[in-house]
């Protein structure tokens, strides 16, 4: 618990350790996971992103708590990912953040992200890496400029529902 102060960056490293939220979390900067099990206890987080990259067995269980991403660049994110297990859930993240330069929104590096939901508030020009990743549903919602364009660079696959929504019928997501 945490007291209801916001954080800077939150690293687990723990091989073999357990951690599970007992209030709602907020940060400044990220959230990685490299080892051990993180459980959310269903409580809402948030945070600049997520880094759940590295080879050590590794348990993330987001149950239905409502997170919100702010970075503006590699906001769900992993290098050389082994032994990930996400397990079922009903969570829903949110980016907030305005992605440019083509930089990744997320990356998901053929995980089946059992249950979860994305919906991408903050606009930009950004590509989404899901190398055959799972998500029950993606929604982006455009913002008041020409200039919003995303990039799918890997095939993805959505279990509900795809949707892409522009800010006017002259503001749309390409």
């Amino acid at each position: 618990n945490t007291g209801g102060k916001t954080l800077t960056n939150v690293f687990i490293n723990g091989a073999g350790s357990s951690y599970i939220l007992a209030a709602a979390l907020t940060q400044t900067a990220g959230f990685t996971l490299s080892a051990g099990i993180f459980n959310t206890g269903n409580f809402n987080m948030t945070m600049a992103s997520i880094n759940y990259g590295n080879t050590a067995a590794r348990t993330l269980t987001l149950g239905s708590s409502a997170i919100t991403l702010t970075a503006t660049a590699n906001v769900l994110t992993g290098t050389a990912v082994t032994n990930l297990t996400v397990t079922a859930n009903t969570a829903v993240i949110t980016s907030t953040g305005n992605v440019t330069g083509n930089n990744n929104l997320l990356v998901l590096f053929g995980i089946n992200w059992n249950g979860l939901s994305w919906v991408h508030n903050g606009g930009g020009q950004y590509s989404i890496n899901a190398s055959g990743g799972t998500l029950s549903s993606l929604t982006l919602n455009g913002v008041a400029a020409k200039t919003e364009a995303v990039r799918f660079t890997t095939n993805i696959t959505i279990t509900g529902t795809f949707a892409v929504n522009g800010n006017s019928a002259v503001n749309r997501v390409l």
